[in-house]
């Protein structure tokens, strides 16, 4: 969901030079999003039918300027797998913000109803539009 979300706030001159994708730390590669994903995700005009999950791998990790990850034990499961990537591995919510939010991660809906899926959606776009600024100043940085 973080990848369509993502993908559908970029401003249209960004979305063909800023490559966004979304991998587990367990995933399985090639499966589909799940049933309730594709149907919350579809409320909100984004069509992720052609998402495939891929495992994340040493060298997605080491080609990218920014991984996000939406609870803590992720991160800290990153660092640890890639120490060298350790400034460019965030939890969601905690990126620049300059005081930790109490509750920082977010949930995998994994397994559980829709109500649960579109809790997630909503908090990951929330999240995605309160940086979004940021990282389109990081996007330019560089450009003409």
């Amino acid at each position: 969901m973080a990848e369509g979300l993502l993908k559908h706030l970029l401003p249209p001159p960004l979305r063909d030079s800023v490559r966004i994708l979304s991998s587990g730390t367990h995933a399985v590669d090639g499966m589909p999003a799940s049933d309730e994903a594709i149907e919350v995700m579809a409320e909100k005009s984004i069509d992720i039918n052609d998402f495939r999950s891929r495992s994340l791998s040493t060298g997605l990790v080491a080609s990218s300027d920014i991984v996000f990850v939406m609870e803590e034990h992720h991160r800290l499961e990153l660092i640890e797998r890639y120490p060298g990537q350790r400034d460019n591995v965030f939890l969601l919510r905690t990126f620049d913000r300059k005081h930790r939010p109490l509750h920082t991660g977010i949930t995998d809906p994994f397994g559980r109803g829709l109500s649960e899926y579109r809790a997630c959606r909503d908090d990951i776009e929330s999240e995605i539009r309160r940086i979004l600024p940021r990282l389109l100043e990081l996007a330019y940085q560089g450009r003409p």
